[in-house]
């Protein structure tokens, strides 16, 4: 059974419909670039924003873990939290 993706927002998850799961994405340009990353959930324009296989994300906050690519397991509150992380793995920013 597949996964559903939820995205509310202009351009959110637009790579998402090819093969990424089980997202929910709530702002422009959320997790556009995603391509099979999964159980991710942004909240707030262009979170996530350069995501492609990194999952089990979690941002509330304007470009929170924008760079982020590959990386895994990270929390990010607030605008601009975790920025620069592209990687890193169960980071918690606030």
């Amino acid at each position: 059974m597949k996964k559903l993706t939820l995205c509310i927002g202009l351009l959110c998850g637009l790579s998402l419909v090819a093969q990424g799961q089980s997202n929910i994405t709530l702002g422009n340009n959320v997790l556009t670039n995603n391509t099979t990353g999964f159980q991710n959930i942004g909240i707030g324009g262009s979170a996530l924003y350069n995501n492609t296989t990194g999952s089990y994300n979690v941002v509330t906050g304007y470009n929170g873990l924008y760079k982020n690519t590959t990386g895994y397991e990270n929390t990010a509150v607030g605008n601009y939290t975790l920025y620069n992380n592209t990687t890193g793995i169960q980071n918690v920013g606030i």
